[in-house]
């Protein structure tokens, strides 16, 4: 197997993974705000500023975002060893953003902080596996 190959499998692996992931995950949220959400946080200074419903969907536009930039990728065939991979990069940034905002979530209401952070790992060896696998600079 030639090193562009692993590569092309690596970076595609990846494309579907979170594509998978954020698909789901956004389009499962999308409808009204959810009670366990406002049971969670209502209590919080989030049910005030920004609000619970702009708080729920900045998480689901955000993880709509991905999974489209994802989809984009994907048809693009970003995946192919040698091809520039704008929209991938930008998916798992946005996605390491997202995993702070998480984060931020859910200290605020002593959750499951570790699991987001392995999350956020999980994210940043992806990234750091294209650009090892690409030879390429961000």
């Amino acid at each position: 197997m030639t090193s562009r190959t692993v590569s092309s499998v690596v970076a595609l692996s990846i494309s579907l993974m979170f594509l998978i992931i954020f698909g789901f995950a956004g389009i499962n949220k999308i409808g009204s705000v959810p009670e366990w959400f406002i049971g969670s946080f209502g209590g919080t200074f989030l049910a005030t500023f920004p609000g619970l419903t702009l708080s729920y969907y900045s998480i689901v536009v955000i993880e709509l975002l991905i999974f489209v930039l994802l989809v984009v990728s994907v048809l693009r065939r970003e995946f192919l060893s040698g091809n520039f991979k704008p929209y991938l990069l930008s998916a798992l940034l946005i996605s390491l953003l997202l995993f702070v905002q998480l984060t931020f979530g859910q200290l605020l209401i002593q959750g499951d902080v570790p699991k987001i952070f392995i999350y956020f790992s999980g994210t940043l060896v992806a990234l750091l596996s294209i650009r090892y696998f690409e030879k390429e600079s961000f």
